[in-house]
């Protein structure tokens, strides 16, 4: 493909996300925060009315911003893109009630250095993920500034907004308790079935980033039957959405764009503890995710077909939502001291 043929945009805020609505109602949502983010990115610089353009190019400054990893070696960016790479999305199918269908979203991923010596980072979409990228009229979708989205720190957050927003117009609704825990933020764990926790850990946590980082305000109060929650009830208090009607148009530029978004001071020293702390929604500091660590080193752990790496991570999620749990029923003076102590019982 020619230079001219591939899209290369900054982390400019600015820039429209057009997300289909099938991508609205993922069955799942596979991603990591910092894959959300990366595929957010790549929505707002193609044009939705041109598929022909589907690479797009990142400079590996900007992709490690994006999935908030420190700089390193592209050789050891491998495995963040290979994840990336290998996930799918189940989305309901338009022509089959109650029918789905699954796809691989990206086909082909480049890494290489041009002749000034910066890195780039180039993603391709499948042939079938461009019916839910391209031409989206037919199926409908959202639209929202990126940078929206670019500063949110949960992924709870950013399905929240994206809810949010697409029922702005509504001003006051209720959606049923199992309807958003389960199909909107996707938070399926049994952990979060009660909802004083859900509530505490998730709900609050999510709103208030809505609130303080989006172009929306929304405030929520709880409905009852009987003595049992069963409805939440959201309620616009703020709403500054302002989006041209134009799709801005993409365009070429070099290193250096992205100074916004990739001044930030990486908080982890290696590329192990930045995964493992993902696990972690990055609560601990760098010193308390080199005792984990070097916890979960110890341990005999289920095989992964990812690696060891992605062993560990489910295994620190795993722990982790215990902690919450616990949280939830009594106060914990020290959050990593328990966790610690709930990792040396595994080992």
């Amino acid at each position: 493909m020619k230079a001219k043929d591939v899209i290369v945009n900054g982390l400019d805020g600015s820039y429209i996300v057009e997300k289909s609505r099938p991508l609205m109602l993922m069955k799942t949502v596979p991603f990591s925060l910092g894959e959300l983010k990366v595929l957010d990115t790549y929505l707002s610089r193609i044009n939705a009315r041109d598929p022909n353009g589907t690479k797009v190019r990142f400079s590996k400054e900007e992709y490690e911003a994006l999935m908030n990893i420190e700089r390193m070696h592209p050789s050891r960016l491998e495995k963040y893109v290979k994840s990336l790479m290998g996930q799918t999305v189940t989305v309901p199918d338009p022509d089959s009630q109650g029918g789905w269908k699954m796809y691989t979203l990206f086909e082909e991923a480049e890494c290489f250095q041009d002749p000034s010596g910066q890195w780039w980072i180039d993603l391709s979409c499948t042939n079938k993920a461009k019916k839910l990228f391209f031409n989206l009229d037919g199926i409908g979708y959202i639209r929202y500034q990126l940078k929206n989205v670019l500063p949110l720190t949960s992924k709870y957050s950013i399905q929240l907004y994206l809810y949010l927003l697409d029922n702005r117009y509504r001003s006051s609704w209720s959606i049923s308790l199992e309807e958003l825990r389960e199909n909107v933020l996707h938070c399926v764990t049994d952990f979060y079935k009660d909802f004083k926790r859900f509530n505490t850990d998730v709900l609050k946590k999510a709103l208030k980033e809505v609130n303080d980082k989006t172009d929306l305000t929304f405030s929520y109060t709880t409905e009852r039957t009987g003595r049992r929650v069963s409805h939440i009830r959201f309620n616009l208090v703020r709403d500054e959405v302002h989006l041209p009607h134009e799709v801005i148009e993409t365009k070429l530029i070099g290193p250096g764009s992205s100074e916004e978004y990739l001044d930030e001071v990486p908080k982890y020293s290696n590329e192990c503890l930045e995964f493992l702390a993902d696990a972690c929604e990055n609560e601990f500091s760098d010193e308390e995710m080199q005792v984990i660590f070097n916890i979960l080193t110890r341990l005999k752990l289920p095989d992964n077909p990812n690696g060891i790496e992605f062993s560990r991570y489910n295994f620190l999620a795993e722990k982790y939502a215990v902690l919450n749990m616990q949280a939830s029923k009594r106060k914990i003076t020290s959050r990593f001291g328990y966790l610690k102590k709930i990792l040396e019982a595994s080992a």
